[in-house]
């Protein structure tokens, strides 16, 4: 990461700002009082390599819950803007390094519009190597309505827990329950929320990318709509098992 301080001009004004997925070059923002605008995002590659792997500032959204945080600095026309996305933790000096990226404000329908399937699948692979990254910290990662105040549902939740005989099992929790889809529909259903299992290997964690995507279809939401929230997870940091040496 950058050093933030060295894109801020003496006088600029920034406020918080939740962050929402970014899908293909677009992203949603939540501006405290001000309800959500889009922006298109002129170096995606930055914030896909920094958001929701942990390394990001953080806000509430609840008790033990968080949404990643980053402060917006709007051009004076409101078109255009500046999004700082500071470091969740300061370096060993004190200091509090991130990454600048540059925004154009665009409208609803052309964000939305601009969501290829290429996007989604490029989407749901991101999430899955963020739902392992979270499972390595010990945490959940719950996909789910943004804005400052969310419902219960829609949402898919990704959690990694031990089961009581020590097994490690990687666990992907969505409600409402997502009838008629593939996967989905073949699975028990508990009430209005349903639970994929398996145990807990790298790739059983990272294809639930796949899977929150099919729950997504299913919802009345676009991913736009949507945010990524963070909390303690039940049982602590995951690491794999050691593979077994093979015999000789």
């Amino acid at each position: 990461m950058t050093n933030v301080g060295a894109a801020v001009s003496p006088g600029d004004v920034m406020e918080t700002t939740m962050l929402g997925p970014m899908i293909g070059e677009h992203m949603p923002l939540w501006r405290d009082g001000e309800g959500v605008s889009y922006w298109r995002v002129h170096q995606p590659e930055i914030v896909r390599g920094c958001a929701g792997i942990g390394r990001i500032a953080r806000t509430p959204v609840g008790e033990r819950r968080f949404r990643e945080a980053g402060m917006l600095h709007l051009h004076p026309t409101g078109r255009f803007g500046t999004l700082f996305l500071a470091a969740r933790f300061s370096d060993p000096q004190g200091g509090v390094s991130g990454d600048a990226v540059e925004l154009t404000r665009v409208d609803e329908s052309t964000a939305k519009a601009a969501v290829s399937e290429d996007a989604r699948s490029a989407f749901a692979r991101w999430f899955g190597e963020m739902a392992l990254a979270a499972a390595e910290r010990g945490e959940v990662m719950v996909l789910e309505t943004g804005g400052w105040q969310v419902p219960f549902a829609p949402y898919a939740l990704t959690a990694v827990t031990r089961a009581p005989d020590g097994t490690w099992m990687s666990l992907l929790e969505t409600s409402p329950v997502p009838f008629g889809v593939p996967v989905w529909s073949e699975q028990p259903q508990h009430g209005d929320n349903q639970t994929l299992a398996a145990p807990a290997r790298r790739d059983t964690i990272t294809v639930s990318g796949v899977l929150a995507d099919l729950a997504v279809r299913s919802w009345d939401r676009h991913l736009l709509d949507l945010a990524l929230t963070f909390g303690p997870g039940p049982s602590g940091p995951w690491r794999a098992e050691p593979s077994a040496p093979a015999p000789y």
